[in-house]
């Protein structure tokens, strides 16, 4: 079994944790227990779950590795639960909950990713945000010849042609 502490923290993370969910993540693990996993890598650096990982290792919980190539889904029983229990409802209300309480980091996302990439995925971004290198943002946009993509403004609501 690893120790919490040989796992290493992503230097590229795409959310910023807010104190409101690291308060909820944390109340979340106290109150219900653990539910999702984290991903790691190959090198043990967390692909997804960092904001988790940060409480849980505040919390001294054990942490159990299950090797993967990523080709089964991984599922998590819980023995202590049925559907009726309160603990159960909860933890299904935190685990939809938390995620909206923390953000994208879209400074660091648009670093990693052209706008056609971003595109495929559906992600819209407050155009507050993007940085100012707005040449380098868009340079993968003309790569697609004849192939119009739209986004919408999240603030006005208005589609824009991209």
């Amino acid at each position: 079994m690893k120790v919490m502490t040989e796992l290493k923290y992503d230097p590229r993370n795409y959310r910023i944790h807010t104190d409101k969910n690291k308060r909820l993540i944390k109340k979340s693990l106290e109150d219900c227990g653990t539910g999702r996993s984290i991903l790691l890598d190959k090198n043990d650096v967390i692909i997804a779950g960092n904001g988790v990982y940060e409480q849980a290792l505040e919390l001294g919980l054990k942490v159990r590795i299950v090797e993967s190539d990523g080709n089964e889904l991984i599922a998590i029983r819980r023995t202590d639960l049925s559907t009726e229990d309160e603990k159960r409802k909860l933890l299904a209300l935190a685990d939809n909950h938390t995620s909206d309480t923390s953000m994208f980091d879209f400074a660091a996302v648009v670093e990693d990713f052209d706008i056609d990439e971003l595109g495929d995925w559906e992600l819209e971004l407050p155009f507050d945000d993007i940085p100012t290198d707005v040449d380098r943002f868009f340079e993968g946009a003309d790569k697609v010849e004849n192939k119009r993509k739209t986004m919408v403004c999240p603030h006005c609501g208005k589609e824009i042609e991209l």
